[in-house]
């Protein structure tokens, strides 16, 4: 089993950082600061002190990216490995044990995420852990040194990722009732805070600009904790996401799809629900049925809460999918325990090896492609770089987005990628704990104020773009999203040629779009998506630069342009409506260059697409342009398009 996976994970480990929240771990680990709330102070120190002891004892020079994700890989195996002993040989047989085991760790959300730079390997390993304890601490008789190790562990759950508490929970009651252990309470408790004491690490932290939140205060320890800006038992601050009836239309079909995107994963759930049933019956011994259904307790107990709770859009936001899709892998695990237990009724004992054996190979093939050109492509990390290798020598960024901030701080605190490039992250200055002393660099913020939109109270971009424009000697440039409703600094924006030439360039060169691996629920779909606005976004105001069309190397660059929103939007940018005004415009490039370079065929195949759609999206438009399609003549050239 340790070979299999070690083989599968080892050829498809992400060889540079991926999307999602994997940029701001390692950097957090690279440099020991607080991540987002709840802190993850298990995961900092853990991954951290691996990263310090391979980079320095064991001279291993290897991107950071790639040394934190080989100790997921092995939190992952090591994971499988406690599933097994949970089941083998008390439940099923060694062998179906281990195949269900390796079948968990090579399923579809389990592969994925517990090979990043996340949370949910060392989620999926003490999880697992503690399912192995709730076999043995309730059995008869009990070891006390089992039922105080498991409290330890659950403790250190909880400092790793807060969903543990609906495992413990179940769990932790079961034990203390069956062996009425209330005279041993408190030392369970205690063993229980030493756990958590990981959290000590906030308050302890040097204060830096790059953690989140304020922990050199009770308050400010407890709200970070807590997650009380998002709410402690929801995923995003939504004042208007509290329908338990709504979330719950959204995340059960979600979660149904995730049980039956793969013959795999769907076998599973079939075998899973015999083991519940065989489990629900009297049909294992005593011992093991209680633990058992105390397991299904905790698995039914999870899915309730977090499917009523989890407060975030799916259907109009499908990035959430796979958001959402890291979280499965809880109850996966248990899924997985009990498909073991489903086999052994469901199937002789001639049977079982070879049916574990085939949901093996399913979740495999199933998978494998995906993991294997995600582990090469590295698009979110080509994407960061491309940000930050096209621009000046000592510039200021002011950026937002969490893709953007995320990768970024990765490549600029672990690879040490542009040091010289001051980052000032707009969702950090935006918060009340932000203290701009803290930032080790020449930026310069208004006094007293925060950054946003309410001009009250907080200060606006343009603000700070005046404060710095000098000071960064005119190297001073903005990215990503703005607070909503601030504009202020599109009269402080350039307009000139060069400009116009190093924004194009700053544009990053991806890999051609594949919608069958760049799902909507990827991070890298983002990307292109990301991608395709900022050359819409050069393109107006290309367009709205007087002369265009006598100049010939502002043409060429909205030529260039253009050339790349019409292949997008046929990919990436399909669904996506444009504007009247952009189709017309793009329409209107394309004519003039293949007027001017009638070698270009494509120019001309690319202005009559441009205008057909322009003309079925405009009720009112131009005559001119509705005979041009209609003829198939370039009105420059006079040319006919076959």
């Amino acid at each position: 089993m340790t070979a299999v996976l070690a083989a599968a994970f080892a050829a498809t480990m992400p060889r540079r950082i991926p999307g999602g929240d994997s940029g701001e771990l390692a950097a957090c680990a690279c440099v020991w600061t607080v991540p987002h709330p709840p802190g993850y102070p298990l995961f900092t120190m853990l991954y951290g002190t691996w990263l310090w002891g391979l980079q320095s004892v064991m001279s291993l020079p290897d991107a950071p990216a790639v040394l934190m994700s080989s100790l997921s890989c092995a939190l992952s195996i090591g994971a499988a490995h406690f599933l097994f002993d949970a089941l083998a040989p008390a439940l099923v047989d060694p062998w179906t044990g281990a195949l269900l085991a390796t079948a968990f760790a090579l399923s579809p959300a389990v592969w994925e995420y517990g090979m990043q730079v996340e949370v949910f390997a060392l989620h999926n390993f003490l999880l697992s852990m503690l399912v192995w304890f709730t076999m043995r601490c309730l059995r008869t008789p009990y070891r006390l040194r089992d039922v105080l190790s498991a409290a330890f562990v659950c403790g250190l759950a909880m400092s790793n990722q807060h969903t543990s508490i609906v495992f413990i929970v179940p769990v932790a009651a079961s034990v203390v009732v069956y062996h009425s252990l209330w005279r041993r309470l408190p030392l369970i408790i205690l063993c229980f805070v030493a756990g958590v004491a990981p959290y000590a690490f906030l308050p302890l932290s040097t204060p830096s600009a790059r953690s989140w939140g304020r922990h050199d205060t009770l308050a400010g320890f407890l709200a970070h904790v807590l997650r009380s800006t998002y709410g402690s038992a929801k995923m995003v601050q939504d004042q208007n996401s509290t329908d338990i009836r709504k979330n719950l239309s959204e995340t059960v079909p979600v979660f149904l799809d995730h049980l039956s995107d793969t013959r795999g994963m769907f076998l599973v759930a079939v075998l899973a629900a015999v083991g519940m049933v065989a489990v629900l019956s009297n049909r294992l011994p005593r011992d093991m049925r209680i633990a058992s259904r105390v397991l299904l307790a905790s698995l039914f107990v999870y899915l309730l809460c977090f499917l009523s709770l989890a407060n975030i859009p799916l259907s109009s936001a499908p990035l959430n999918v796979g958001v959402i899709a890291r979280f499965w892998q809880q109850a996966d695990l248990l899924l997985f325990f009990f498909a073991a237990i489903g086999i052994r009724h469901a199937f002789t004992d001639r049977l079982q090896v070879p049916v574990a054996a085939a949901i093996v190979a399913l979740l495999f093939a199933s998978s494998v492609s995906d993991r294997y050109y995600s582990a090469t492509e590295g698009i979110v990390d080509t994407f960061g770089r491309s940000i930050l290798e096209s621009l000046p020598a000592s510039s200021i960024v002011f950026l937002g987005g969490d893709l953007n901030i995320a990768v970024l701080r990765y490549l600029q605190d672990c690879e040490h990628v542009r040091p010289d490039v001051a980052v000032v992250h707009l969702p950090f200055i935006s918060q009340p704990w932000f203290r701009p002393d803290l930032m080790n660099t020449f930026v310069k913020f208004p006094p007293g104020r925060r950054y946003g939109a309410d001009p009250s109270s907080e200060y606006p971009i343009g603000s700070l773009i005046d404060l710095n424009i000098e000071r960064a000697n005119g190297r001073l440039f903005l990215c990503g999203s703005f607070s909503k409703g601030d504009t202020s600094y599109k009269e402080r924006f350039p307009t000139s040629l060069s400009f116009y030439h190093k924004a194009r360039a700053a544009l990053p060169a991806l890999p051609a779009f594949d919608p069958a691996i760049h799902a909507p629920s990827t991070w890298e779909h983002v990307v292109y998506k990301d991608a395709f606005s900022a050359r819409l976004g050069l393109f107006q105001y290309i367009i709205a630069e007087p002369g265009l069309l006598d100049d010939s190397a502002l043409l060429k660059v909205a030529r260039d342009v253009a050339n790349e929103i019409a292949e997008l939007r046929l990919t990436v940018g399909k669904g996506r409506v444009l504007s009247a005004n952009i189709l017309y415009n793009a329409g209107v490039v394309c004519a003039r260059w293949a007027a001017e370079h009638r070698d270009d065929a494509t120019a001309n195949q690319q202005m009559i697409q441009f205008w057909q759609a322009y003309v079925q999206r405009d009720q009112d438009a131009d005559r001119a342009i509705v005979d041009v399609v209609q003829s198939r003549t370039n009105p420059f050239s006079g040319q006919v398009i076959p």
